[in-house]
């Protein structure tokens, strides 16, 4: 450890002499806290540009010998443990401690298919997948056309329980209903779900800011709610919706709503950022 530590103190750690040191580490369990604690900043700064370029060259090694669809699996794999360590508040969470600072709130009820703000509304949009695939990955389709929101919804849906051909059958179909039943027909294991859980509402954010930027018409019917909240009124759906109709009493006062209206809180976050004001 005294020579290789000379060695270090008076060369420049290149990849070579790094790649010592990674070894090392790998072998002895107290070597990298022994050896690395007598290094001083310049040098952990030295060693630590060599390693992340020998970890980047061994991924690249590692990846080059594997199919597309094993390194896109892999990919989507990596969103599991990353939602296991989301630090502080979720979208979600986020949109619902916001809305509750509202004051003299004003609303904007939807639900039905034909209105511009239900998932389900037929238009067409240009979206980016929001499970981004990094530069080993860039010989999938970066950009695809969706019919809905909802289809984008569901398709992302698919890609994360790793079920492929039910993604490609998602994107098949221009029908709202047999995107929704394609989805729910996936099997997805806890993990996975949670997973689901915390990303879905960035995903319904992603899809609906390209579907009402890309389209003037829908653009300017979000416009015209300005000074409301969006509220999907749906009866059945206590987590995008507020599990009641809009003709319900309770309705009326947010603090008697069944449900989150995570849909509604997004697209008002939408509508906010595109005009800079509630």
């Amino acid at each position: 450890m005294k020579d290789l530590l000379n060695k270090v103190l008076s060369n420049i750690i290149d990849d070579d002499l790094a790649k010592e040191i990674v070894e090392l580490e790998e072998k002895l369990d107290s070597f990298g806290s022994d050896f690395l604690d007598k290094l001083p900043a310049r040098k952990l700064i030295e060693y630590g540009k060599a390693k992340g370029r020998i970890q980047r060259q061994e991924a690249k090694e590692e990846y080059s010998k594997m199919t597309q669809r094993e390194l896109e699996i892999k990919h989507l794999r990596s969103f599991q443990p990353a939602a296991n360590h989301v630090i502080g508040l979720t979208l979600g969470d986020e949109l619902l401690l916001k809305a509750k600072e509202r004051k003299e709130e004003k609303f904007t009820f939807f639900w039905a298919t034909k209105s511009p703000f239900s998932q389900w509304h037929k238009c067409n949009f240009m979206g980016e997948r929001i499970f981004r695939t990094p530069d080993y990955l860039d010989k999938f389709k970066k950009e695809i056309s969706f019919s809905s929101a909802e289809q984008f919804m569901m398709y992302h849906k698919c890609l994360l329980s790793l079920n492929f051909d039910a993604a490609q059958e998602v994107l098949l179909t221009r029908d709202p209903k047999k995107q929704k039943k394609i989805g729910r027909s996936i099997k997805m294991t806890e993990e996975i779900l949670e997973t689901w859980n915390i990303f879905s509402p960035y995903v319904i954010y992603e899809g609906n800011k390209a579907k009402f930027t890309q389209n003037e018409d829908l653009k300017q019917a979000l416009f015209a709610t300005k000074g409301t909240t969006l509220v999907e009124a749906a009866p059945n759906d206590k987590t995008w919706g507020i599990g009641l109709a809009e003709d319900d009493p309770r309705a009326q006062n947010r603090e008697t709503w069944q449900g989150k209206n995570l849909l509604g809180e997004i697209l008002t976050k939408i509508r906010m950022e595109i005009i800079g004001e509630y």
